[in-house]
């Protein structure tokens, strides 16, 4: 191992322009899967911000008794689907409407409080899917207490459809871009190995196995792919601090500052530019080494 590390540093060394051109290759790939990853991380803390706020509000009948109310919330905070539920008095859903600018003047000199009681269910996390919250409307619907339920279901199937075609577009065009890089490093590789073919070739006159001439090149791959996953998440960093100092220029205290991947992210593609660069290597040595 010891050897292999010290010729692939060597081949660094010699051809630092090749090693540079892989890097770079594969740190652009990488950045394009970086800045996607980046962007669907912070889109799905904002969905699933919006997630938490999804409720689920059923209006009680006018003559619904107190008492009958709050059986009704235990047998519902009962289920294990369920994370909370709230009473709301008329009054209350009053206030709330109120204190919102578009239909507070709206509300102001009534006589009588039009709105009617509910109570609010909060899903549990596991359960806030669209065929949970689905499922969980149309039982509220079939207690005597409840004359109507609303939990914007179309709006809720928007949001987790959202969620999927980010998750998907990141997969995909994150994927394409790193194969991209791949056979950039593999063309590259191929360069660096026809420079060293007399090398290679005494090698294995001399009785040289694949596999000790194979682990340089196969190290010196891991090297500049980890370098691209260096320089990849340098770009990557750079592009979130100017993207957060302008949202904060634009708006001034902007509502949603973006957030920075997590740490497991960043290894995960450090370690993706080493074995990109590795599994190039070894696709451009097997076809040569073959032709020895």
């Amino acid at each position: 191992m010891s050897h292999g590390l010290r010729e692939a540093v060597a081949a660094i060394r010699r051809s630092p322009m090749l090693a540079g051109i892989s890097a770079t290759m594969t740190s652009l790939a990488l950045l394009v899967v970086g800045l996607f990853a980046l962007v669907a991380h912070n889109l799905s803390l904002g969905l699933t911000s919006v997630e938490e706020r999804v409720a689920i509000i059923g209006y009680l009948d006018e003559a619904a008794r107190e008492q009958d109310v709050v059986a009704l919330q235990a047998l519902i905070s009962g289920r294990e689907d369920v994370e909370s539920v709230r009473f709301i008095s008329k009054e209350e859903a009053l206030r709330e409407v109120r204190s919102i600018p578009e239909f507070g003047d709206l509300f102001d000199g009534l006589e009588t409080n039009p709105l009617p009681a509910s109570i609010e269910v909060r899903m549990a996390v596991a359960y806030r899917d669209p065929a949970s919250l689905d499922a969980m409307g149309k039982a509220l619907e079939t207690y005597p207490l409840i004359e109507d339920v609303q939990y914007g279901g179309d709006w809720v199937d928007k949001v987790f459809l959202l969620r999927r075609i980010a998750g998907l577009t990141t997969l995909f065009l994150g994927g394409g871009f790193a194969l991209v890089g791949a056979l950039i490093i593999a063309a590259a590789v191929r360069v660096a190995v026809y420079a060293r073919r007399e090398e290679t070739h005494i090698m294995r006159l001399v009785g040289a196995r694949d596999s000790f001439i194979r682990l340089p090149f196969l190290l010196e791959g891991a090297i500049t792919g980890t370098i691209g996953g260096f320089m990849a998440l340098l770009l990557t960093w750079i592009s979130y601090r100017i993207a957060g100092s302008a949202a904060f220029d634009a708006i001034g205290n902007p509502l949603f500052q973006p957030v920075w991947i997590p740490a497991s992210w960043v290894l995960l593609g450090i370690a993706a530019g080493a074995i990109i660069g590795t599994i190039s290597v070894a696709f451009a040595l097997r076809s040569y080494l073959r032709e020895l």
